[in-house]
């Protein structure tokens, strides 16, 4: 990158700035949640599948959640 991008951000006006902070502050925290309730919402989806990892294995049984206790299990596999 040259010198002049750094000059022009720099430079740019805080009308301009704002919205795309505000933007990008909205989006870091709705990606992740969106992607982690999709993520959970599927494996809760397929545990019964013989597919699934774990399976006939319960990850986690339902009596033993707290509350928002939802997760993403073997999503690194």
């Amino acid at each position: 990158m040259d010198t002049g991008y750094f000059v022009k951000a720099f430079a740019a006006s805080p009308k301009a700035v704002v919205p795309g902070y505000i933007v990008g502050g909205i989006a870091y925290f709705a990606i992740p949640w969106g992607l982690g309730t999709l993520m959970s919402s599927v494996a809760l989806g397929l545990e019964n599948n013989p597919v699934f990892p774990t399976y006939p294995r319960v990850s986690l049984p339902l009596s033993s959640w707290t509350a928002f206790q939802i997760y993403a299990p073997h999503d690194s596999e």
